[in-house]
């Protein structure tokens, strides 16, 4: 771990950009006080439920105190998650450029104390901002079902590491675990699987049933926990492959629209995508974004996935076919683009901006599946997009 630990003493992950490590240390006691400037509450009442909750540790309700803790929110135009932190022997200062700043100068005095049973804090003085704007953590509930405890979890440990961005991962071939009122059967059907294979490429399966998804009052209540930690979320509804549990629920939506599939519990690239062609699969995804976008009314980033679509079933379609020659369109991928950018044109107009795996770029065979001929392209994809490469390079 070299690079991250200074000393015994001074332990944070991520490693603060200035650290200079000082003499003594500040002992929590009984008659510590706390006070923050005016902004600081939502802070200033996480870190107190964190010490209460970690350490069984509160503060004193006296007014003045010779061992403090002072919150200060710096009153200054620029505002980014920049801190300073200041620990004397009996008195302790972080200085934000925003609440964040202050959250995260918190994080790191909370990662200070070293010893559960003896509290102590060693004297330093840390100048600290993050290295990287974006800093995620993916979470698949779509192929294993997580319940709002554990995401809750995950999201303390993220903001104990000073991320504050939560990619959440919520449909896929194996699961739709998002409640979307106008469409019920994508969770009455779509959420449950009859098998879950054992493992990648195994011929074992569980026959366990595998069920489960989140009621739109519970997205809301991890959306305001998640907010409260500085942290963002970013939705991804796949498409347009990736799509099974969606064609299961709704067959209209798929290229066999008088086929009945299930939702399957084998991992990897499924055959089934959605038929782009059909204007109906159209309104059924905007009116799907509508509802992603108005429940994630305070995430300005929309993942729509675009990985590992597989042509088949576009190539054998008269209909799809006869839709790329309609549109001056020359392969499979260029269709891809054209729907990716009726797709960000959507998002753009209601303020969001879209994200999607770096297939959705064209052109790029990534994919033993995938042929020249299916790559070739004409149309240029939305400039506004934000590309995530999982696979391959640029």
């Amino acid at each position: 771990m070299e690079g991250v630990f200074l000393n015994n003493r001074i332990n944070v992950i991520p490693r603060p950009l200035i650290i200079n490590d000082l003499s003594g240390i500040f002992v929590l006691s009984n008659s510590t006080i706390i006070i923050a400037t005016v902004g600081c509450e939502n802070e200033l009442a996480l870190f107190k439920n964190s010490l209460k909750g970690d350490f069984d540790f509160e503060f004193s309700d006296k007014t003045d105190s010779i061992s403090v803790i002072k919150l200060i929110l710096n009153d200054n135009r620029i505002k980014n998650e920049s801190y300073h932190l200041n620990v004397d022997v009996n008195k302790i200062e972080i200085i934000g450029w925003s609440t964040a700043g202050i959250f995260y100068g918190l994080q790191t005095l909370r990662q200070l104390i070293n010893n559960k049973d003896n509290l102590t804090i060693p004297c330093v003085h840390i100048e600290d901002q993050p290295r990287f704007q974006w800093r995620a953590f993916m979470l698949d509930v779509a192929r294993h079902f997580q319940n709002i405890s554990t995401i809750k979890q995950l999201l303390d440990e993220m903001s104990l590491l000073k991320m504050n961005r939560f990619h959440w991962h919520l449909t896929d071939d194996q699961g739709w675990r998002i409640e979307i009122k106008k469409y019920p059967k994508l969770t009455e059907i779509g959420s449950k699987r009859s098998c879950t294979q054992s493992r990648w490429k195994s011929m074992n399966y569980d026959y366990t049933i595998h069920e489960g998804y989140y009621t739109q009052e519970e997205i809301k209540e991890i959306i305001q926990y998640a907010n409260e930690r500085h942290i963002q979320i970013v939705p991804e509804i796949e498409m347009p492959g990736h799509a099974s549990a969606a064609i299961a629920s709704y067959p209209s939506l798929g290229c066999n629209p008088q086929q009945q599939i299930n939702v399957p519990g084998a991992f990897g690239v499924h055959y089934e995508v959605f038929n782009v062609a059909n204007p109906q699969t159209i309104e059924f995804l905007e009116n799907v974004l509508d509802e992603v976008i108005d429940l994630f009314s305070t995430s300005d980033v929309i993942h729509i996935g675009g990985d590992e679509v597989k042509y088949d079933q576009w190539k054998s379609s008269v209909e799809i076919t006869k839709f790329i020659c309609e549109h001056n369109l020359q392969s499979p991928a260029d269709l891809q683009i054209w729907f990716t950018n009726k797709i960000s044109n959507l998002l753009n107009g209601k303020h969001r901006r879209m994200m999607g795996w770096n297939e959705i770029t064209g052109g790029n065979k990534l994919h033993r599946y995938t042929s020249e001929l299916d790559i070739l392209t004409k149309e240029k994809l939305a400039q506004n997009t934000i590309v995530h490469f999982w696979k391959g390079n640029l």
